[in-house]
């Protein structure tokens, strides 16, 4: 017997997974960005999660994080074009909390390439 540890409604939808995988696909081609199996299931199972949170108003609270400059690493631009890409697509807004996490993972999955 297997036990939940989430009620069925913490869960994202799967359309919200598949329609995040999609946002994806088409960011990797339109920025030439390359994700490992590993980083875009990673990431997209963030992305769902946030989707999920901003949908129920609950979006994530802004967490400490390394004390650097985050307009100056490398994938801002790219956080900024995805958190576009997803808010046109879910007709959400996404608060800036979200944009370092998002970076983040970018971050993670282009050091997984490199």
């Amino acid at each position: 017997m297997t036990t939940s540890y989430f009620d069925e409604d913490e869960f994202f939808q799967a359309n919200v997974l598949n329609q995040i995988f999609l946002i994806l696909d088409e960011f990797s081609t339109s920025h030439s960005f390359t994700f490992s199996e590993q980083s875009s299931q990673s990431l997209a199972i963030h992305l769902a999660m946030a989707v999920d949170r901003i949908q129920k108003l609950n979006p994530i609270e802004e967490m400490m994080l390394p004390s650097i400059d985050m307009s100056l690493t490398s994938q801002f631009q790219n956080a900024k074009n995805l958190q576009a890409m997803i808010e046109n697509s879910f007709h959400i807004l996404i608060p800036d909390s979200e944009i370092n996490y998002i970076q983040l993972h970018l971050i993670s999955a282009q050091n997984q390439i490199n």
